[in-house]
This record gives structure tokens, sequence and C-alpha cells, in this order.
């Protein structure tokens, strides 16, 4: 599993999690103009950069978790024949 393949399985994910950040802005943005006040450029970009940072922050712990599991599940398909019975690791997610 590398970073791509890992970005790709949670491509789904990352696009929900942009769409209601963007829904968000706009709703608050439609409320304050309804009251007569409008956000901030500075104050959107604010809001992206801390909703991208807990995404990432996000993406890097599941990569973490996720890689080391199917590394050793790589290693023991390319290594161990098919009749010999194999231990993994313990799972660390209801996924794995």
């Amino acid at each position: 599993m590398n970073l791509r393949s890992f970005l790709v399985d949670r491509f789904l994910y990352i696009a929900l999690y942009i769409g209601f950040g963007t829904l968000i802005v706009v709703v608050v943005q439609l409320d304050l103009l309804f009251s007569g006040a409008s956000l901030d450029l500075a104050n959107v970009f604010y809001l992206w950069a801390l909703g991208l940072a807990g995404l990432l922050v996000f993406l890097l712990v599941d990569y973490r978790r996720q890689v080391s599991f199917m590394r050793r599940l790589e290693t023991i398909e390319s290594d161990e024949p098919p009749d010999r019975p194999t231990l993994l690791s313990e799972p660390r997610t209801l996924e794995q």
C-alpha cells in the first residue's frame, strides 16, 4: 500500500469532507448576509486552512494505522506458500 492508493481509497471521504466544509461556509455566509454582515476573505481562508489541517491529521493517522498491516499482508502473500497457515498481526481497525 502506497500513499497514492490510500488516498484513492479515501477519495469519497475527502470529497465529502471538503463538500461539507464548503456547505458550512456558505450557510454561515448566508446567515451573516441576512443579518447585514459578511465573512471576510481572511476568515474564509482561516476556516478552510483549519479544516484541511484537521483532514490532513486524520489521513496521516489513518495511513499510519493501515500501512503496517497492509505491508505485513503483502509480505505474507509473496513469501509464504498458500498451504502454510499464516498469522497476521492483530487488526487495528474494523476494516482490517
